[in-house]
C-alpha cells in the first residue's frame, strides 16, 4: 500500500501530553489518502510507548502505527530515525503537544503537491493552557512556536525560518539531503535541556540548494503549554538556548547570503581574507567566502563543515 502522509513524533516522557495530540491525528480527515504515524522513542522512561499503543488501539488504529527507537538524545537525532522509517510521500512533523486540525494533513499534502518550489511548509498555532497566561506570554510567544509566521498564505524566504510545530517536507527530498551529506550541528531539545534551533537549521539546508519556505494560514494547530513552561524561570532558560543556537544560525546565514551575491570572482576579491587568515585576524565570514571559492585552510573552524560538497550531491543525485 502506497503511504501519502506520514505524521512523525519525536517523544521523550510525553505520558502526561501525548493523549489529546494522538486523539487529533486520530481524527484527520484523510479522504482517499493513505497515513501512518511514526512514534519515535527518545528514551522515553515513563511508559509513553505503552500508553501510545493502548490509545491507539482504543482509536481503531485508523492508520498504521510505526514505533521505532533511537538512543543519541536530542531532537535532531530523534527526527532523522523518523524520516528514515517513514514511508510517506509527505513528512510531518508533530511535536507531543501540538494538537493539529482535522484538515491539516491533507491541506499539508495538497499545498505540496500544488507548489513544487516549497521545500518547507508551515502554518500557525494557537496557545492553550490549563492556566491563564502570564502577562510577558504574548511578547514571547513567538519563543514557544506560537501565533502566525506571516501576514497572509505566502513564501517566507526572508523571513529565514519555520518553526518545526507542524512543518512539513518531501521525503524524498530531505532523505536526499542527509544522503548528500547533510549533518545537523543543532541537536534540538534532549532530556531536560532546552537546546534549540534544529528546526531552524533544516530551514537554512532547504534555502541552500534553492527550495522554499511558505507559510499558509490553513494550516492551523493548537500548541499546549504544560503549566511549569509559563513560569518566567523557563522563559529565561528558554531565552538563553535560544541565543546559544544563534551562532550557528548566524553562521548558515551568512553564508547563504556570500552564496546568492557571487559578484566577484577574481584573484584580487580573495586576497584580503587569504591575507587575514595567515595573519591570524579572519572572522567567520572570511573563512566561509573563502570555503565557497574550494579554498580552505588546515586550521579551520570545526563548525564551518562542507556544506559547499553536500549542496553539490544533493543537486548531482
Amino acid at each position: 500500500m502506497s503511504i501519502n502522509i506520514s505524521v512523525i513524533i519525536c517523544c521523550f516522557n510525553s505520558v502526561t501530553r501525548i493523549e489529546p495530540t494522538l486523539d487529533h491525528i486520530a481524527k484527520q480527515k484523510l479522504n482517499d489518502l493513505k497515513c501512518e504515524l511514526i512514534l519515535v522513542d527518545n528514551n522515553c522512561s515513563d511508559g509513553t510507548v505503552k500508553l501510545v499503543e493502548l490509545l491507539w488501539k482504543n482509536h481503531g488504529n485508523p492508520f498504521p502505527l510505526i514505533i521505532v527507537k533511537e538512543k543519541d538524545p536530542g531532537l535532531s537525532f530523534a527526527r532523522k530515525t523518523g524520516i528514515f522509517s517513514s514511508n510517506g510521500d509527505v513528512i510531518i512533523f508533530c511535536d507531543d503537544d501540538n494538537w493539529l486540525n482535522s484538515d491539516y494533513c491533507i491541506k499539508c499534502f495538497n499545498i505540496l503537491k500544488d507548489f513544487p518550489d516549497i521545500g518547507v511548509l508551515g502554518g500557525k498555532s494557537e496557545a492553550v493552557s490549563k492556566i491563564d497566561f502570564p502577562f510577558w506570554f504574548s511578547t514571547y510567544q513567538r519563543y514557544y512556536a506560537v501565533g502566525v509566521q506571516g501576514v497572509i498564505s505566502n513564501y517566507v524566504d526572508d523571513r529565514s525560518y519555520l518553526w518545526g510545530a507542524g512543518m512539513a517536507v518531501r521525503a524524498l527530498e530531505i532523505k536526499k539531503m542527509y544522503n548528500s551529506g547533510f549533518r545537523s550541528i543543532l541537536t534540538g531539545r534532549k532530556g531536560l535541556s532546552l537546546s534549540s534551533g534544529e528546526d531552524t537549521e533544516i530551514c537554512k539546508w532547504f534555502l541552500l540548494v534553492g527550495k522554499r519556505l511558505y507559510y499558509s494560514d490553513e494550516l492551523v494547530l493548537k500548541h499546549y503549554i504544560d503549566c511549569n513552561r509559563l513560569e518566567l524561570s523557563y522563559l529565561i532558560r528558554l531565552e538563553k538556548a535560544i541565543n546559544e543556537a544563534s551562532e550557528i544560525i548566524y553562521f548558515y546565514n551568512i553564508y547563504i547570503f556570500l552564496k546568492n551575491n557571487r559578484k566577484f570572482k577574481n584573484l584580487v576579491f580573495l586576497i584580503k581574507p587569504c591575507v587575514k587568515i595567515l595573519i591570524g585576524k579572519a572572522n567567520i565570514q572570511d573563512r566561509i567566502h573563502l570555503q565557497l571559492y574550494g579554498i580552505t585552510f588546515l586550521k579551520f573552524d570545526t563548525k564551518i563543515f562542507n556544506l559547499e560538497l553536500s549542496i553539490k550531491k544533493f543537486h548531482l543525485s
